[in-house]
């Protein structure tokens, strides 16, 4: 008999105290209870909660640790060892499972789906060993492979399975040859792009035009690395039409920006590419932006709260009615702190309505509404629409204006939990400018339950982290680079946050017209942590270097 068939673990897969767990925990819809009690295989649990989000991911791992009594394993830094590294790389990825450590008994496995127990065979065979399971979060495991094998390996894997395609709509799938049969070289080279960038893992790949020559660029953990700067602007029409043809754009006009988008399929894993033409004095210029939801944290926990900070924030926006705000440049992570807040307070009682420009990533049981300048969808518009559609809580994905401020601010004032973005460089700034635009200060003090900004830090790439001196007689560390961070010394990002609840103190501050240094005095008599204290911490712990700290904040002494 396998051993694994006759582990105790497998026992507990159908007791009812794994489904009444889930159940009970799980906030389905009464009319998915019936169809989760009575239809759903054991096998199938994991997906069924993954895909409608009635558990993020976390909570569901937990529930397969307690109730199966198998570990549950964090994977940050893991270091796999060298006996496992002949496995594929691709097929790790694609079952959300990765060998953990030996034992005197066989191997450890973490699995995303510790249900699975064809996968657990499958690997057993493999392995040509019993192995015994524990739980871990998908998004780490994956994480973990790109980081423990060679990245040349994992591309290798993803051009076997990807074909072409000519022409897709905003909904299709676009699927890319492989670059060993393709003939056409403009065709191969912006497969070969697209490929690279995703195994960088860019969030952004830029195609500049020059005099003579093109340059290609990735955006990777918020920084431009240069790809090639050797391409002759000969290729500069071909390149851009079938950027073009992919993204479903108009390739005779050349005079205007445009917009469109693309996807990719691999290995069931869903992949947007979102598309801006923008013409120049030598050529029309592509930025391509990556939107991977494979690598994307929803888990408020692991997006860099310190836990005082995190739990000014839940209070906050457990709250019924009012507004939160999260202020800070593009690209520092707004919309990701507001998508995983979301995903946290979601339940099925409430109605939940976003309107975003555009919507980066889609949410389970979420009404979400793009932006349409040239149809007339506006946030101004659409949000006036979205009062009346009886909503509980709203995001609105940025307040540009006057028109779109005073709706949100007023749709807080009448019953709903508001969530927005502003472009600011701290919540003082971001203060005095809705006031700026034309926010009553009465209005705003009763209207705002909290407001927070955020940047984004490199970590220190974990295969290359050493010593690097002192600061203020703590010792902190720097990467030296290595093949794994590109030689860069930083791999990933964490944010760094200053969370700032309006205090009576600091609304009688602002309805008496304050100056913002008196009101910064203030936040800080109350304790608030700034942005720059908050990433001298992450220096301290060891997340980040000292180059993070001072390019990403600056010191007033």
């Amino acid at each position: 008999m396998n051993h694994l068939q006759s582990s105790n673990t497998t026992a507990h897969v159908d007791k009812p105290s794994l489904k009444e767990t889930l159940l009970l925990k799980g906030k389905l819809p009464r009319n998915q209870q019936d169809f989760f009690t009575r239809e759903l295989a054991p096998n199938s649990i994991y997906e069924f909660f993954t895909s409608n989000g009635y558990l993020t991911p976390e909570e569901l791992a937990q529930i397969f640790s307690d109730t199966l009594e198998i570990p549950l394993v964090r994977l940050d830094e893991f270091i796999l060892a060298e006996e496992f590294k002949t496995l594929d790389p691709s097929l790790l990825i694609s079952d959300k499972i990765i060998p953990y450590r030996r034992t005197t008994n066989g191997v450890e496995i973490v699995m995303a789906n510790p249900l699975d127990l064809r996968l657990r065979d499958r690997m057993s065979r493999l392995l040509d060993t019993p192995v015994f399971p524990a739980v871990g979060l998908e998004n780490e495991i994956v994480k973990c492979v790109h980081l423990n094998f060679s990245t040349q390996s994992v591309i290798d894997e993803m051009v076997r399975d990807l074909g072409s395609d000519s022409r897709v709509s905003d909904e299709e799938e676009l699927i890319f040859e492989n670059l060993k049969n393709i003939e056409n070289p403009i065709i191969k080279l912006v497969n070969s792009l697209v490929l690279n960038a995703l195994e960088k893992r860019a969030s952004d790949i830029h195609i500049e035009s020059y005099e003579t020559r093109m340059k290609v660029k990735y955006r990777i953990d918020g920084i431009l690395q240069e790809v090639t700067s050797d391409l002759d602007r000969g290729l500069q029409e071909q390149l851009v039409s079938r950027i073009k043809i992919m993204a479903n754009l108009d390739i005779a006009e050349k005079r205007v920006p445009q917009d469109g988008r693309f996807r990719l399929n691999i290995k069931g894993r869903s992949v947007d590419f979102r598309v801006s033409i923008l013409p120049s004095i030598f050529g029309e210029a592509v930025v391509i932006r990556v939107l991977d939801k494979q690598m994307l944290s929803l888990d408020l926990e692991q997006l860099g709260f310190y836990p005082e900070q995190i739990e000014v924030f839940r209070k906050n926006v457990r709250l019924p009615y009012g507004m939160i705000l999260v202020a800070g440049p593009t690209g520092s992570g707004k919309t990701t702190t507001l998508y995983a807040t979301l995903k946290w307070i979601k339940t099925p009682d409430d109605k939940f309505i976003t309107i975003e420009d555009p919507v980066e990533y889609q949410l389970p049981d979420i009404v979400q509404i793009p932006v349409n300048d040239k149809k007339g969808l506006t946030f101004e518009k659409g949000l006036r629409s979205i009062v009346r559609h009886d909503p509980d809580k709203i995001m609105v994905g940025e307040i540009r204006d006057f028109e779109t401020a005073d709706i949100a601010v007023n749709a807080a004032l009448t019953g709903h939990l508001v969530f927005s973005t502003i472009h600011a460089n701290n919540v003082i700034d971001s203060i005095f400018r809705l006031i700026n635009l034309g926010i009553e200060s009465y209005q705003f003090i009763a209207a705002f339950n909290l407001i927070m900004t955020q940047r984004l830090v490199r970590k220190i790439c974990p295969f290359c982290k050493e010593p690097a001196g002192e600061y203020e007689g703590t010792p902190i560390f720097a990467g030296r680079g290595c093949e794994h961070c590109s030689f860069t010394g930083h791999f990933e990002r964490t944010a760094i946050f200053e969370v700032f609840p309006l205090s009576d103190t600091i609304k009688e501050m602002i309805l008496k017209k304050n100056t913002p240094m008196e009101i910064e005095a203030q936040a800080r008599v109350e304790g608030i942590i700034s942005l720059r204290e908050a990433a001298l911490r992450k220096l301290r712990d060891g997340a980040t270097t000292l180059y993070e700290v001072n390019r990403v904040t600056h010191s007033k002494k």
